[in-house]
């Protein structure tokens, strides 16, 4: 091995990889450091549970499609083999028949030719039936990862899980190639070589399976060798990769700091302890070939000396297993490279399998639904005006004085009026109310938000401010379910917990700070979410100024912004998702630092729009022009939280 690979540092190797892992994986291993440790069972145990994993998507949709390509296939895998058990049983009488010149040896020929044709035949049908079904499970397990992980409540790293999936898909595809096609067939193969040998004499078949455990306990210890290799590889791989992408994201961070020599080093570091893997792998993969070969070699060498020791007398059986052992040859040596190949992919589904089974237990928490089960579905089938007014009487159930609530809440609140903009009339229905609510760090015990008390009311324009880091963005995380909580948060009078995200989301309408574009037209992104005629598309437009952006575009509206909008400045990127938020027409909008890249005219103007309709306008930011221009300005700290 290479000298560079032996003085690796393990530990640092581990502690890097920790810092590109998912937080669904550090959950579980903080989980699993905290809690009492699962034992931990063999590989080819591991590797059985992989694969019964595996097996349980196939049948998860059309059971029954799944099964007929299942059955059918190991039938014709079985016919197949008969087939070539009979082949060879008249290859061999045709040798001997044309050695002796008989009448009949044309015949014999002809019928060989036939049984190794239907062989053939019989073996690409059942090849393609397991592909079908390959393809089958590969569908459902790659739907289920990309369902769980849009419906993730936690934040998932793209470079790692791109990774997972692209490991994963390829990983499942050949375990099931190399188990169905290959190690299925060729051992139903040798079970029917066996039982033909056993017909012939139960000396060939105990001279042959003393050579043939031999052959299969030398190939588990080389294939549990690279098992392990194969999971130390994979770290490599994600380290250099991880390397790529955060130099390329963080150009800027390494050219002003002076650090291009350190991260190229680094890289070097791990390019070359990949590389060095692969090589230790390939010295695996050459013991491996050799030692099976030598094994069965010397099978031949025993063979035949056998055939020197009884001659003629044995002419006939002699044929018939010289052929079955160059069978059984053929077969032992498919059955050693596809265990091979599946006990490597197994490390690839394995944590194909985890990231889809840790992704699931971390998805939106389901819905309760409320007493009146007809109300709450009538959002669905009547609208939101019709949702709204459902609920009218729930959100009426306080009827205490606004400004008493307000001077009781924990947290600071400045109250500048209750009127809603450009109207005489009191409010009166609340648009939503926090209550209690407290949040801490997933796991960790460092608190977000503590014991935090709000009313915001329909119409309301309110601004929300306060410290970086003291929980402006989590309220929407919250509100959004994508964390846990304690307390109560309502949405015109609704508890959420009665709620779905959807049914959320199409009350509210949420500028996200960090929000990005697709890298598709500015059209689609303006629609994206509400979808394409919408009336209200030319009004959007004209108050966002989005005509400003495309008239400089040859394009038009079918520009295409890029990567995360790169192709787009700060402030048209900022235009285009409030478009979109618009455009979906929600009671409630909350902007979180979502005019912060504008100019001071567009921003104000775009601010008193907002505060000139009837809707409830919540800003989250740190602009106190911004702050005077709205009614009401809640400030949270961590020390009223």
């Amino acid at each position: 091995m290479h000298k560079n690979f032996s003085e690796l540092p393990r530990k640092r190797l581990e502690q890097e990889f920790e810092l590109i892992e998912d937080p669904v994986k550090k959950a579980e291993k903080e989980k699993s450091v905290h809690g009492k440790k699962e034992k931990l069972h063999g590989p080819l145990l591991q590797c059985a549970g992989i694969i019964y994993a595996i097996f349980v998507f196939s049948f998860m949709h059309r059971r029954i499609y799944s099964l007929f390509l299942l059955v059918i296939g190991i039938t014709i895998c079985l016919a197949c083999n008969h087939a070539s058990m009979k082949s060879i049983i008249y290859q061999s009488k045709t040798i001997l028949e044309v050695a002796e010149n008989t009448q009949g040896a044309l015949w014999s020929v002809f019928t060989s030719a036939m049984w190794i044709f239907a062989a053939c035949v019989m073996r690409e049908i059942y090849t393609l039936l397991f592909t079908l079904f390959t393809n089958h499970t590969l569908y459902n397990v790659s739907t289920s990862l990309f369902r769980n992980s849009i419906y993730a409540i936690s934040p998932i790293a793209s470079a790692r899980i791109n990774r997972v999936i692209d490991r994963g898909n390829r990983g499942v595809r050949e375990l099931l190639t190399r188990l169905l096609v290959k190690i299925l067939a060729n051992t139903i193969t040798l079970i029917i070589t066996y039982a033909y040998l056993f017909k012939m004499d139960w000396m060939y078949v105990a001279v042959i399976t003393g050579f043939n455990v031999l052959y299969v306990g030398i190939s588990a210890v080389l294939l549990r060798m690279r098992m392990r290799n194969k999971v130390r590889m994979n770290k490599c791989d994600d380290l250099y990769t991880h390397s790529i992408i955060e130099c390329m994201s963080n150009k800027d961070s390494i050219l002003v700091n002076n650090t291009e020599q350190r991260e190229v080093a680094a890289f070097n570091a791990h390019i070359r302890n990949f590389l060095n893997l692969i090589f230790y792998d390939c010295n695996i993969v050459a013991a491996l070939n050799v030692v099976q070969k030598s094994i069965y070699t010397a099978v031949h060498v025993c063979l035949m000396a056998y055939i020197w020791m009884y001659g003629k007398q044995k002419m006939d059986d002699i044929i018939k297993l010289m052929m079955h052992v160059r069978n059984m040859d053929h077969c032992l040596m498919e059955i050693a490279i596809s265990a091979k190949e599946v006990l490597v992919n197994y490390v690839d589904c394995k944590l194909y399998i985890e990231y889809i089974t840790g992704l699931s237990i971390r998805m939106e928490l389901p819905a309760v639904s409320p007493d009146d089960t007809a109300s709450h579905f009538a959002y669905e089938d009547r609208g939101r005006d019709q949702y709204v007014h459902g609920y009218r009487d729930m959100a009426n159930e306080n009827d205490e004085n606004r400004q008493a609530y307000n001077s009781g809440m924990q947290s600071e609140i400045v109250d500048a009026g209750c009127i809603f903009s450009g109207s005489d009339k009191l409010m009166e229905n609340v648009a939503i109310e926090f209550s209690n609510v407290s949040c801490t760090q997933e796991n960790s015990t460092d608190v977000l938000i503590k014991n935090f008390s709000c009313k915001i009311f329909e119409g309301e324009k309110v601004c929300i401010v306060g410290k970086s880091g003291s929980g402006k963005t989590t309220l929407i995380l919250l509100l959004l379910k994508q964390k846990r909580y304690t307390g109560t948060i309502k949405v015109h009078g609704v508890d959420i917990q009665n709620m779905t995200k959807k049914m959320i989301v199409e009350q509210v309408g949420i500028v996200p700070q960090d929000s990005s574009l697709f890298n598709n037209t500015i059209m689609y992104n303006i629609e994206y979410g509400s979808g394409p005629g919408n009336k209200a598309l030319s009004q959007v437009l004209s108050s966002m100024e989005i005509d400003e952006i495309v008239r400089t575009k040859q394009e038009g509206y079918e520009y295409n912004v890029g990567v995360s909008g790169k192709n787009l400045s700060g402030g048209e990127k900022q235009k285009v998702r409030l478009a979109r938020c618009l455009l979906r027409e929600t009671g409630i909008i909350i902007l979180d630092e979502a005019t912060s890249k504008l100019d001071c005219l567009v921003e104000n103007r775009i601010i008193n729009m907002l505060c000139a309709t009837d809707k409830t306008v919540i800003i989250i930011t740190h602009s106190p022009i911004i702050a005077s221009v709205l009614g009401r300005i809640i400030e949270i700290s961590p020390e009223s939280t």
